[in-house]
């Protein structure tokens, strides 16, 4: 699953989908969150943070909610040590902090937000 989040010929619709099935195995398994950091999940999600809404021409507002999606992941995924630091060295932490900019009542802000209040709770991440 995590490989259809790198497939570029997958539309943000699958892409979407993908995200949905992978945060549906994780966001109370911490087993499965460490099964996907080590299938490089962690490097997936930041990936689409870095696409941002660069998506195909007849899903835009599908791409915004991939965005958002992706940041809701990587906050079930930052909630141990390790997928916290995978986060900071994939380059999430930045990409995240990014997504503040969409304004206080925006769905991915709220998503980053939640993100980087765990992701910062590693030590280390809190520079």
């Amino acid at each position: 699953m995590v490989e259809v989040l790198r497939d570029p010929a997958a539309t943000a619709r699958v892409r979407l989908h993908g995200v949905s099935a992978l945060i549906n195995l994780f966001a109370h398994n911490g087993t499965n969150r460490e099964v996907v950091r080590g299938v490089g999940g962690v490097q997936a999600f930041v990936g689409l943070l870095q696409r941002g809404d660069d998506a195909d021409a007849g899903s835009v507002a599908c791409a915004g909610e991939l965005t958002a999606q992706a940041a809701l992941a990587l906050g079930f995924l930052a909630r141990s040590d390790a997928n916290r630091e995978a986060i900071r060295v994939a380059g999430g932490i930045p990409l995240l902090v990014q997504l503040l900019k969409a304004g206080p009542g925006a769905e991915v802000t709220l998503c980053a937000v939640d993100a980087l209040r765990h992701v910062v709770a590693a030590p280390s991440n809190a520079k």
